[in-house]
C-alpha cells in the first residue's frame, strides 16, 4: 500500500513538474510572426503565419491554402478560409466624450508603446502607388514620409508614387517577435507604476 502510495505522489510530483515547466518554456521561449500581402488593381492575396519554439508550433493562414495547424511537424488540423455571411450593419448610438486625459487612459498608452517596442517589428513595402491626381499623390508622399520618420524599421525605399495614373501594385512583408515574460514584465512594471 506504501508503494503504491509513493509511485502515486511520483506520479503526481512528475507531472505537476511537466506542467511548470510547460508554463516557463511558454513565458521563456518567443513566438515569431510574419505576414505578407499583395494588393493590384485585381488581385488580393496576402498569408500570415505565427510560431513558438523554433517551429514546435505553427499556425498558417492563407488565402489561397486556407488555415493550417502543425504540431511537432505534424498537421493537426486543417481548414478552409471562408467568408461567413455578412450581417446587417446595426444604427450607430452617439458616443459618449471621454476624457482622454485620465491617468488609466495614459498608463495603457505607455504599456501600448512599450510593447510595440517590444516586438521588433520589422516591415517592408515595395511596389507602385498613385491616384491619378498630383495633389492627393502628394498627400500619400506625406504619409509614407511621416511612416519613414516615425517607424524606421519601416522600409519603404522600393515603393515608388506614380504621380500622374492611377496606380495600385503594392507588395508587403511585416516580421516581428514577441517575448511573453516580456510582455509580463511590462504590465507588472505598468500595474506597479499605476498605484
Amino acid at each position: 500500500m506504501q508503494l503504491l502510495l509513493t509511485l502515486l505522489l511520483w506520479l503526481l510530483g512528475t507531472l505537476l513538474l511537466l506542467a511548470l515547466l510547460l508554463v516557463v518554456a511558454l513565458l521563456v521561449l518567443p513566438t515569431h510572426f510574419e505576414a505578407a500581402g499583395t494588393l493590384r488593381e485585381d488581385l488580393v492575396r496576402g498569408s500570415a503565419s505565427i510560431w513558438w519554439a523554433a517551429g514546435l508550433v505553427r499556425f498558417r493562414a492563407s488565402s489561397q491554402d486556407g488555415l493550417l495547424l502543425r504540431v511537432l511537424g505534424f498537421e493537426a488540423w486543417q481548414g478552409p478560409v471562408e467568408a461567413g455571411p455578412k450581417k446587417p450593419k446595426k444604427p450607430k448610438k452617439p458616443k459618449k466624450k471621454r476624457d482622454w486625459r485620465s491617468p488609466s487612459r495614459r498608463a495603457l498608452t505607455r504599456f501600448a508603446r512599450r510593447t510595440v517596442r517590444s516586438l521588433r517589428l520589422r516591415a517592408a513595402l515595395r511596389g507602385r502607388l498613385g491616384s491619378g491626381d498630383p495633389a492627393s499623390t502628394a498627400q500619400l508622399f506625406g504619409l509614407v514620409a511621416a511612416a519613414r520618420a516615425i517607424a524606421p524599421n519601416v522600409d519603404t525605399r522600393e515603393l515608388r508614387l506614380d504621380w500622374l495614373e492611377p496606380t495600385v501594385d503594392l507588395d508587403g512583408q511585416l516580421q516581428g517577435r514577441v517575448w511573453p515574460i516580456g510582455i509580463a514584465w511590462i504590465a507588472a512594471s505598468e500595474l506597479w507604476w499605476a498605484r
